[in-house]
């Protein structure tokens, strides 16, 4: 009996001096790192990735652009007209307009007219030569404009507020914003800027004024203060400053890594007489791309050319060159002053937010159908 009481002893003392040299050890791999760890960790090193240098990039994209720079073959090129190799795509408004889209710039496909004037940007059709896109200056400074009622209060007031700084900025003895819309609900000419509700989250606009309403296309929740003001200056004439023939001398592109389908946002679009070509080109425009735009890959798709260094995107104001800029386009000899006059010159009575009596009589019956299902549903 007490010969098992001792191999049983031995037993538990073999026992407990195990866990001891268990626990010993598992406390020096713990200090060490364990050898089972630095194993897995040896086997697990990997070549290091480069740094993400634009974290909110879109991947899962083609990377790769190439054809950015103003080609030197002037069958291409001939007096700012664009004859192959057209940038963006076409797309078709709900009214049946169609549209050179490149990026959130939008240029309506008109028929050539016979006149033109000095200060016409063309843009042809390859497809089709009895096409062209017109960029026209608002004639006189003024530019008259209407709010879509779609709107809410708030956002409305934001947009005010942008084209009221725009004004500041710029000077009204260069341009001012007026009311299209009249008390007696005339609309001061054919052809105003109409700031209108996008149905999807996008934030665009016409570059420069067509003939009939200039659209900028606004999502409030898209859109902030700054990136209205930039859609507003598309509408009074002004390109994306990197689209201008000499951003080769300021900025370096990196087309592998954009996005294959965004490339056409880095063509070279300004061409011809443009009388703010002549001022100094501005990387901190609130018209410029920053580094970031359209990556496929987290790398920057442009540098600047002087130290390599990112561009960081400008959406709050802009600076003492875009205004310089924007009075270059809107010279203060030109300017004329607004007078109610105009109101009478081909106005036209706007019907756009007027409702039909069978429009409000639909709206009535919708209104008492709910009620009506409200108050039931209270006495179920």
């Amino acid at each position: 009996m007490s010969a098992m009481r001792q191999q049983r002893a031995k037993l538990f003392e073999s026992i407990l001096r195990f866990l001891e040299c268990c626990l010993v050890l598992s406390l020096v791999s713990d200090s060490i790192g364990g050898c089972a760890g630095i194993a897995i960790s040896v086997n697990r090193v990997k070549k290091a990735t480069p740094k993400v240098q634009c974290p909110h990039y879109r991947s899962k994209l083609a990377c790769g652009c190439s054809g950015f720079s103003r080609p030197n073959n002037d069958d291409t090129f001939s007096n700012g007209v664009i004859q192959s190799d057209m940038p963006g795509h076409i797309e078709t408004d709900d009214d049946g307009t169609e549209y050179l889209v490149i990026d959130d710039m939008m240029f309506p496909r008109s028929p050539i007219s016979q006149s033109s004037s000095q200060a016409d940007q063309v843009i042809a059709d390859p497809n089709n030569p009895n096409y062209k896109l017109d960029l026209k200056f608002w004639p006189g400074g003024i530019i008259f404009y209407n709010i879509d009622p779609a709107f809410s209060l708030d956002y409305s007031n934001e947009i005010l507020n942008a084209m009221q700084k725009i004004e500041e900025n710029v000077g009204k003895n260069h341009l001012e914003f007026k009311r299209a819309k009249t008390s007696s609900g005339t609309i001061c000419r054919k052809g105003y800027l109409f700031v209108k509700r996008a149905s999807k989250r996008q934030c665009r606009a016409q570059v420069g004024m067509s003939v009939k309403h200039t659209y900028v296309w606004l999502h409030p929740d898209a859109c902030p203060f700054g990136t209205i003001q930039h859609e507003i200056l598309h509408a009074l004439g002004r390109y994306h400053e990197q689209c201008r023939p000499d951003r080769d001398k300021y900025v370096t592109l990196l087309p592998q890594n954009m996005a294959a389908y965004e490339c056409a946002n880095y063509y070279i679009t300004m061409d011809g007489p443009d009388p703010s070509l002549k001022l100094t080109y501005d990387s901190a425009s609130i018209m410029h791309y920053g580094s970031c735009h359209f990556s496929c890959n987290g790398a920057y798709t442009m540098i600047k050319k002087s130290d390599g260094s990112k561009i960081e995107p400008n959406r709050q104001s802009m600076t003492k060159l875009d205004v310089d800029k924007m009075r270059a386009l809107y010279p203060k000899e030109f300017k004329v002053p607004y007078s109610e006059s105009m109101c009478a010159e081909d106005g036209v009575v706007e019907k756009r937010g007027k409702k039909t009596f069978g429009q409000s009589c639909r709206i009535l019956i919708i209104i008492s159908i709910c009620l009506t299902w409200m108050w039931s549903s209270a006495f179920v």
